[in-house]
């Protein structure tokens, strides 16, 4: 995360599994770690996605892919999933069925993020591409 510029907060992990104990996703190749992301669950009917990379090597291939529908696979259909992506993303996340309905912006020194919803009824069949 370091390498992409990323800066998570020291005790961001012990949060979200304090909340949701499998909230973890991570893909390996070859038992190296390549991505990860969290799905924390809060209660029945609601989740957030966060946390997601694929180091740049292994990105393209489908990985990602993998990750990110296993995190999805592992809640209920009507759980209401929100997001906080960069917002050159955006366009890859409607592909998955999130709706750009809220667009509270945080910037970094070098990263804009955006936050999207997605709602029970929008979710596709399909995920990343």
């Amino acid at each position: 995360m370091v390498e992409e510029n990323w800066r998570p907060g020291l005790k961001d992990a012990e949060c979200y599994f304090a909340c949701d104990p499998t909230c973890g996703f991570v893909g390996e190749v070859n038992g190296k770690p390549v991505g990860c992301v969290t799905l924390t669950k809060y209660g029945d009917t609601f989740g957030f996605i966060g946390c997601y990379i694929v180091s740049k090597e292994h990105r393209g291939k489908g990985y990602g892919k993998a990750i990110f529908d296993a995190a999805l696979s592992s809640v209920k259909p009507s759980r209401l999933l929100a997001l906080a992506a960069l917002s050159h993303l955006e366009k890859m996340y409607q592909k998955t069925g999130f709706e750009s309905v809220f667009y509270g912006t945080r910037r970094s020194s070098s990263n804009q993020y955006q936050s999207f919803v997605l709602t029970p009824s929008q979710k596709k069949e399909n995920s990343l591409l």
